[in-house]
Parts: structure tokens; sequence; C-alpha cells
């Protein structure tokens, strides 16, 4: 007998059954449909708080360096509650040396064309 693939749902993190999934992702047509809300709700701003109820932007007194992981803030001008998560993120860029991109400039061009 095959062994039924387990799936987490995306989200209210519940265990089901792969085949069983609605949208590939949700454990049910609800679920799917909250996600589709929180989707549309959600807002992303990189200096400033946007309300995902009134939509106001304002600024709050957080460094730049604060770490939020789901904290619940409540909206200054509406009054409504909304999870906050804020991060920073790091990126690297590598390039090669100016000796190495020297050496691969002369090694392309000494090519026969």
């Amino acid at each position: 007998m095959k062994e039924k693939k387990i799936r987490f749902c995306g989200y209210c993190d519940k265990k089901f059954i792969a085949e069983e999934a609605v949208d590939k992702w949700y454990c049910s047509q609800e679920c799917s449909q909250k996600a589709d809300i929180q989707e549309e709700y959600e807002t992303y701003e990189k200096e400033e708080i946007k309300c995902p109820h009134c939509e106001e932007i304002y600024s709050d007194d957080l460094d730049k360096e604060y770490q939020a992981g789901g904290d619940i803030f409540e909206c200054p001008n509406c009054g409504e509650e909304f999870i906050l998560s804020a991060y920073t993120s790091t990126s690297f860029t590598a390039i090669p040396t100016k000796e190495q991109i020297d050496k691969i400039y002369e090694e392309r061009n000494d090519r026969p064309l």
C-alpha cells in the first residue's frame, strides 16, 4: 500500500493528506479563501507602517534594526489591531577581482572567432 503524502496547510498549518489539497496548499476551501483575504489585505512598506484596515501610513519610532515577529500593533488612526512583522535582510554580491577579470578577458579575446 502506497504511503500517503502529508502536507501542512498554508494558512492554518494543519496536517492533511496532500491528495486532498485545495488550491495545492490548503486543507480546505475555507483556508484557501482566508489566505486570499490575508494576501488582499497584506501591506508591504520599506520605511513606514501601512495599516491593513484603513491604509493610513505612519512612521513609528522603530529603529532600522527592529525585529518584529508577529507583534500585535494598534493603528493610531482607526484603532484596529494588526500583526506587524519587521525584519532586516542581508544581501551578498560576489565578483571576481580585477586581476581575475583581466585574466578572463584575455582568455576570451585570445580565442579564435
